[in-house]
């Protein structure tokens, strides 16, 4: 993320709270939890959060939406956390992120709103679902020769409509 960032690019992306260190503008960790468990069922929080990697090379700012699912839609979440989860049961905190979508822009919200922003990255994924129903029913993903050879260049506009 941090090279394409530095880059010039603007990325819309889902965030695992765990996967990444969120702070607040002065360095403090953020918790998530606390900031949330107030918020209600279907609606969206921007948050203004800096990221940095695990291991602290990278450091960046982005705004995080954070956006409630129902009362359905958070039970599977919590129901397929149980069920991934490798040693025993998921802590409290696992089960209460699992009812929360979180996306991370990196463009400011003057720029687009947290509702543009969750419509893109719901549109994102239906794209991506077709890529794949695309490639599975041409069986693009099997390309039947090495990729620099003669035969691929053939293969490839031949599969394509």
């Amino acid at each position: 993320m941090s090279t394409a960032v530095t880059q010039g690019a603007d990325l819309i992306v889902r965030l695992i709270p765990f996967s990444v260190v969120l702070g607040v503008a002065a360095g403090a960790p953020v918790e998530l939890c606390a900031a949330l468990k107030s918020q209600k069922t279907a609606t969206l929080r921007p948050l203004v959060v800096t990221l940095r990697s695990a291991g602290g090379q990278h450091e960046g700012r982005g705004w995080m939406h954070a956006y409630r699912l129902t009362v359905e839609q958070a039970n599977r979440a919590r129901h397929k956390c149980r069920q991934g989860h490798k040693k025993g049961t998921p802590n409290a905190e696992s089960l209460l992120l699992a009812g929360w979508v979180f996306v991370l822009p990196t463009l400011a919200p003057a720029g687009l709103t947290a509702q543009t922003i969750m419509a893109l990255y719901r549109c994102r994924w239906h794209v991506e679902i077709a890529i794949k129903r695309w490639k599975s029913v041409l069986d693009v993903d099997a390309l039947r020769a090495k990729a620099t050879s003669p035969l691929a260049e053939v293969w490839r506009p031949g599969k394509l409509p």
